[in-house]
């Protein structure tokens, strides 16, 4: 019986001591944090057409400056305007020559969360089939001890839409035939096309 006792006691012993070692090493493993993503949404436009598509900050804790820049072929589309999302005002400086609109923000208080940085009014100048990738680059991202924040890029591409000029396709299905000789008309017609 002390043999088995003897045993036991080892298994036991071996067990706690491996119990200790792996509760010991999965506090040594750091928390792996979610990553920031600072991206800018896909946008298409008629030529000539402005759209307005938002720079987003996601995923961000205590978020104390954001220094974008937007960069874009001044050929196929420019920046006309660009307002503040919801962190609050923005510095932006537009230079449609060179084709690179520059947005900085601060706050003294960190913000943490999902974020609209900025709204940008996209013009096609460009013509029909043309795009142009909307590069992002972020020269600053900090929290509020000066700390570099971990991020992602996600960049969008703007296309000028080709202008449908077919009719759509129309028949009519049913109404009176012949002359019509009253002013008060029925009809029932169907229609399709293939881009509405």
């Amino acid at each position: 019986m002390k043999k088995g006792n003897i045993a036991n006691k080892k298994i036991l012993t071996g067990l706690l001591f491996f119990a200790v070692v792996l509760v010991g090493l999965t506090a040594c493993i750091p928390a792996v944090a979610a990553q920031s993503v600072v991206s800018i949404q896909n946008a298409t436009a008629d030529p000539g057409q402005t759209v307005t598509v938002p720079i987003n900050i996601t995923g961000v804790t205590n978020l104390a400056t954001a220094d974008i820049w937007l960069s874009y072929n001044k050929d196929v589309v420019i920046v006309e305007n660009v307002t503040k999302g919801n962190l609050g005002d923005i510095t932006v400086g537009i230079d449609n020559t060179a084709g690179v609109t520059k947005m900085n923000w601060f706050s003294a208080t960190g913000k943490t969360g999902d974020f609209v940085f900025a709204y940008v009014a996209l013009k096609a100048v460009g013509s029909a089939g043309q795009t142009s990738v909307l590069d992002l680059e972020v020269k600053e991202l900090t929290d509020t001890g000066a700390n570099p924040i971990t991020h992602t890029v996600e960049d969008g591409v703007f296309k000028i839409l080709t202008p449908d000029t077919t009719p759509p396709d129309t028949k009519i299905v049913s109404g009176p035939t012949g002359t019509i000789t009253y002013n008060d008309v029925t009809f029932t017609w169907s229609g399709s096309d293939d881009v509405t």
